[in-house]
């Protein structure tokens, strides 16, 4: 059971408490487990003071749940953790929501290997409720963070004195922490979002979410569309450009809608499940095709719409072997291929160094973000979610007591994010 502190400071208060003080200390003493004041609950102590009657829900919580995952397959376990005292720098949040990304179903399938126990889940939004210092805290952009704050945050921290770092390459820091994909230990346990509360390291960095952008359409900020934002500033400027995506889960719907955001002349969206193709209609797709069909069928449409030169630029979002070959047969010459779904162990591509030579091609890596991305994705997101029906990406939304059903339902391709929030 939760553990909580009861608080009495029954003299202070200016009415008549709904028990005695010794009738508080018979029921607490027989559901609850009663333990010394921190400094954190000294302060809200002191709040609920302020209040005639004690209220239930200003208790000081002293533990919370997660779900845990222990190995690929395996049903996620409830677990209690006791909240963390915080050191410098550092914040606890309470997890508002949680969607599942296509990320935590490769971990959970086993498709690729994360260390266990680990709290799963890192496309979050959370409310700041404490801070690790009496500092003053800023965000990413230099705004001012307060207690009850909504932020989304990088799903990366780095160490910042590494090779890597000092080389601007701080998103493959060589002491990189992944929130959502880290063994749970005393230290670093509340790490990810399929639990009640997440707690953020030093050198996290924050973003304060806009007033305007509901919960849910803020949930994949920090992964899905700040990795689209990176695959877009490796890119280019696309305006005027035909983009051709391949693959129409988060990514390719996000890189479809960023794209016409930006005044691609042409956005090409291909996939194998019908339903995606028809949200990319929605999202700023020109022309979509289901590869299921023959790739004559996709070079025809190609052809068609380039004046059978191919496309400037080409998008990779699902990370199959065939696909990275296909971008680099249909691109054009001098065109430019961003990987970006290419998440998980695979067969090796079959890849014709020849033709990335002959055709100039330029062709590169995304891994992760940098914090700019997370900026950049915002500000897209704040201007564009009225236009785009983004509200209609989150399928099903899950009490954290069923994370499990969570999880099965998007393993079998329900929706393109499942959506879970603390019972």
């Amino acid at each position: 059971m939760e553990q909580f502190i009861l608080v009495f400071y029954l003299s202070s208060l200016n009415q008549e408490p709904l028990w005695s003080e010794n009738e508080y200390l018979f029921l607490t003493e027989k559901i609850y487990e009663i333990q010394p004041l921190s400094s954190r609950e000294h302060e809200s102590a002191a709040q609920i003071t302020t209040n005639p009657t004690l209220q239930w829900s200003n208790l000081v919580k002293q533990s919370c749940q997660a779900m845990v995952f222990n190995g690929p397959n395996q049903p996620l376990k409830v677990q209690s953790f006791s909240l963390p005292d915080l050191m410098q720098d550092e914040l606890l949040v309470r997890v508002l929501w949680c969607t599942i990304c296509g990320s935590d179903l490769h971990t959970y399938t086993g498709r690729r290997t994360v260390p266990t126990p680990t709290i799963l889940g890192h496309e979050i939004v959370g409310r700041i409720i404490e801070f690790g210092s009496s500092g003053q805290f800023k965000d990413i952009r230099g705004e001012n963070l307060q207690k009850g704050d909504r932020i989304t945050w990088c799903l990366s921290v780095s160490c910042g004195q590494c090779f890597y770092c000092k080389v601007g390459l701080s998103n493959k820091c060589s002491l990189l922490f992944k929130y959502g994909h880290e063994p749970v230990h005393v230290r670093s346990g509340l790490s990810g979002g399929l639990a009640e509360f997440c707690h953020l390291k030093s050198g996290t960095s924050c973003l304060k979410i806009p007033d305007p952008i509901p919960d849910l359409i803020a949930c994949p900020l920090n992964c899905a569309v700040a990795t689209v934002s990176a695959a877009f500033r490796k890119a280019g400027s696309c305006r005027d450009q035909v983009v051709l995506v391949l693959g129409a889960g988060l990514l390719g719907i996000v890189a479809s809608a960023m794209a016409c955001h930006e005044g691609a002349r042409a956005i090409i969206v291909c996939d194998p499940k019908q339903d995606r193709i028809d949200y990319a209609t929605r999202f700023g797709a020109t022309h979509t095709l289901n590869t299921d069909k023959s790739d004559t069928s996709l070079r025809s449409l190609i052809r068609k719409v380039t004046d059978d030169r191919g496309p400037d630029i080409c998008f990779e979002m699902c990370g199959f072997p065939e696909s990275v070959t296909r971008a680099i047969d249909l691109l054009r010459i001098g065109g430019k291929l961003i990987l970006v779904g290419s998440v998980f162990p695979t067969e090796p591509a079959a890849i014709v160094p020849q033709t990335i030579v002959n055709k100039l091609l330029t062709i590169q890596g995304v891994h992760n973000y940098l914090s700019e991305d997370l900026c950049a994705g915002t500000t897209f997101l704040a201007t564009t979610y009225p236009q785009f029906p983004f509200s209609e990406l989150v399928s099903q939304t899950y009490p954290l007591s069923q994370a499990q059903r969570a999880i099965m339902e998007a393993v079998e391709g329900r929706g393109l994010r499942c959506a879970v929030t603390p019972d």
